[in-house]
């Protein structure tokens, strides 16, 4: 069989230069970088490129001058580049990722040569094969939308059957601007290859309602646009409450219902939603949001299993998260704040149970609003990570940070408890599974309060930081009882976190200095709300 090797090349240059010319029979030039300001390597680029991290990436090599070569050639596992009357599909040869401050579609356009064009050589997103990005020089018509931040593992489509020995000459131009390409009706697309589509109030995006736009797709990314959407025609309404729905009230019992499973909403500059938010659809990731509004005295609750709900502020309600017990529900990076009851309930109770949802980097900032409780934990293992849980404090001493009532296996660990009426406080027969360690738990009028009775298992509470190198005592914790109830707290770390002893200091274990207060037999803070009612 006859063998062909081909060499490709992306740079750094700006749009119109040529890119360093390869031996092989494949070429290609820099990138066009329209809302660059200053292009440096390509590492420092607004539009960077970089070789994929898979095995593929042994075909993209970072050269020195800036640029990227894709050699389809000699392999570490022995190959020797591709051959004639085949067609290869390399996933994963190189990344692009959007390092800058606004959306831009990227695309590739063919030139020169003879022996390939737009439908036999052509480069996809993330494993997407049948998706070309050539914008309608082809069979396809795809642009890639990369909302800022994002970054797409790209692939390369060779066919040869056409393709006769001897050599060839082509360019392959990839391009990336805040607008479509130039080809009409040209489709974008997201990560997955699925439908991109943007929300502007300005007119200058594909709709102007996220309403609208949510109605309009299924399983694709929509990227909005700051502003404040606080209109029925912009979000939909629950009675006289304007708020957004975000999928089906079937797909609880029918998944095959679900009419956005899989939707990626996605906001830049944080844009505002002025009512409340319920994600009714599986998959759904809801990303750069504030919420302002609530129904069924809620701000944002999620119902379904695979649910993601990164960078979200929620403020001004009576509770700010509903975090469902069901597969892979995750709460990373939010912040909740101006609450006047409990920041988050994570609730297994009802319909929901048997998973462990997870909130991490999160903050709760119960003294912004008055709230009582930070993260509410009722029949359901959790973990909860990473966090801030402060300024939660309720009549007669009874708020908390973090109060468990029920619920197995449930892990509090590195985060940061400070500032509460208890900082954790547990209760019921599963507080003996509960691990809190690893903590800064600091400035409480009890650190870690266990109101199970004396007989019972003791919580793990060992290794935090109690605000002393001499522990939990109330002579020396910075909280004004350090432990109350059965609470095992030795050893704890004599360093606040982020390192916890990790670096080697000696953690603290002396029991006598351990002052333990006596259980209580009925804490009189408020107990967990039940979750709300699906909105439709």
């Amino acid at each position: 069989m006859n063998r062909r090797k081909f060499l490709a090349t992306l740079g750094a240059a700006t749009a119109g230069t040529s890119g360093v010319v390869g031996t092989g029979a494949f070429t290609s030039v820099s990138a066009d970088r329209s809302i660059s300001v200053a292009v440096a390597d390509d590492a420092d680029a607004f539009l960077a490129m970089t070789p994929s991290d898979g095995p593929n990436g042994e075909f993209a090599e970072t050269t020195g001058d800036g640029t990227i070569a894709l050699a389809l050639t000699d392999t570490d596992a022995g190959g020797s580049g591709v051959g004639t009357d085949s067609i290869y599909e390399f996933d994963d040869v190189f990344r692009i990722a959007n390092q800058g401050t606004q959306t831009v579609y990227v695309w590739a356009t063919l030139s020169g040569g003879s022996q390939f064009d737009d439908d036999t050589l052509y480069f996809y997103p993330n494993g997407a094969r049948s998706t070309p990005l050539n914008d309608g020089a082809g069979s396809g018509d795809e642009v890639l939308g990369l909302a800022p931040g994002e970054s797409a593992e790209i692939g390369v489509h060779i066919d040869t059957g056409s393709v006769p020995t001897g050599s060839d000459s082509i360019t392959a131009t990839v391009r990336a601007d805040v607008d479509e390409g130039p080809s009409d009706g040209s489709d974008s697309v997201d990560l997955e290859g699925e439908e991109f589509i943007v929300v502007a109030q300005d007119g200058s995006g594909d709709f102007t309602s996220i309403r609208n736009a949510i109605d309009s797709v299924s399983g694709s990314t929509i990227v909005v646009e700051s502003g404040t959407y606080d209109t029925e025609a912009e979000l939909g309404s629950f009675g006289s409450n304007i708020g957004l729905q975000i999928g089906s009230q079937d797909a609880g019992t029918d998944p095959a219902s679900a009419p956005v499973g899989g939707l990626r909403l996605i906001g830049r500059g944080q844009p505002t939603i002025g009512g409340w938010v319920q994600i009714l659809d599986p998959g759904i990731t809801f990303e750069g949001f504030e919420v302002t509004g609530e129904v069924f005295n809620y701000g944002l609750a999620a119902f379904e299993p695979g649910v993601t709900i990164r960078n979200v502020t929620v403020s001004g309600v009576t509770n700010g998260l509903f975090v469902p017990s069901a597969e892979d529900v995750r709460v990373e990076d939010c912040t909740v704040e101006n609450y006047s009851f409990y920041g988050a309930v994570v609730s297994g109770r009802g319909e929901f149970g048997g998973a462990t949802p997870t909130i991490t980097g999160t903050t709760f900032d119960g003294a912004s609003g008055g709230g009582a409780v930070g993260v509410g934990i009722v029949e359901t293992a959790a973990e909860v990570r990473e966090s801030v849980v402060t300024g939660n404090e309720f009549t007669g001493d009874d708020g908390a940070g973090i109060a468990h009532f029920s619920g197995a296996n449930a892990a509090i660990q590195e985060n940061t408890v400070e500032n509460n009426d208890d900082g954790v406080f547990l209760a019921g027969p599963d507080a003996g599974t509960v691990t809190a360690t690893r903590n800064d738990i600091v400035n409480n009028r009890v650190g870690v309060a266990n109101e199970a009775s004396s007989g019972s298992t003791p919580v793990d509470a060992t290794g935090n930081w109690w605000g002393s190198a001499d522990g939990p005592g109330a002579s020396a914790s910075t909280n004004t009882i350090g432990t109350q109830g059965p609470v095992d707290s030795d050893p704890w770390s004599t360093a606040p976190g982020p390192n916890w002893n990790a670096d080697g200091m000696s953690a603290g274990i002396s029991s006598f200095s351990v002052e333990t207060g006596g259980g209580e037999s009925n804490w009189e803070g408020p107990k967990p709300p039940e979750g709300p009612d699906r909105a439709d």
